[in-house]
């Protein structure tokens, strides 16, 4: 049985996120219009050109995106799909860690291990660096860290005005229950971090 004061703490949590929710909403505008979503042909995902806080004004996102702890990130959404209901749908979702990993777009090349050390081979020779990430079936899949010094990380004609910064996924550290996976879409790190960290969010939905 919940203690009082943990109960009490639940319900200024739920008011909190309600009205961050109220608030947020009032500020989005997306003129429910197909150009506002991007639909990704090899996996079928329908993502929001904008991040949330954001608005799609003549083929652009416009504004200042929001920033939120993991957890006002997971209030958040059936909040917009009971009051927004984007391109007709209810259904948008924080993504997992590899799908938002799957957005990045590295300009120049993924970060590869240093020539130096595997006897100056030709830097596009060399080996990719990866991380493991979890799949979201219990298991880990290994994936490029991150992008080259100096490499645009995500497609602008896509995604105008991203932050250059992380975005939460819905995907926990399984490692530390008070962490959560991220993109960092300067580089195209991806890590965990603590869920009280405030990052952008971005929404997808499935085929």
């Amino acid at each position: 049985m919940l203690h009082k004061k943990q109960i009490k703490l639940a319900r200024k949590q739920a008011i909190a996120s309600f009205i961050l929710g109220a608030s947020l909403i009032s500020s989005v505008s997306y003129a429910d219009s197909t150009d506002a979503l991007w639909k990704d042909k090899k996996t079928g995902l329908t993502w929001m050109r904008c991040s949330i806080g954001q608005r799609w004004v003549k083929d652009s996102c416009k504004g200042k995106a929001t920033k939120m702890t993991w957890q006002e990130a997971v209030s958040y959404v059936p909040v917009f799909n009971s009051q927004i209901a984007l391109g007709g749908r209810n259904d948008w979702r924080l993504p997992t860690i590899t799908e938002l990993a799957g957005i990045r777009h590295c300009k120049r090349d993924w970060a590869r291990e240093d020539s130096r050390n595997i006897g100056y081979q030709e830097a596009s020779k060399a080996t990719i660096i990866l991380r493991k990430v979890p799949n979201g079936r219990g298991a880990y899949r290994s994936l490029p860290y991150y992008c080259s010094k100096h490499s645009q990380v995500i497609n602008n004609r896509i995604f105008p005005n991203a932050e250059k910064a992380p975005y939460w996924s819905v995907s926990n550290a399984e490692e530390d229950a008070n962490s959560a996976w991220a993109v960092s879409f300067y580089y195209g790190y991806t890590g965990y971090f603590d869920k009280d960290a405030r990052f952008y969010i971005r929404l997808v939905r499935d085929k």
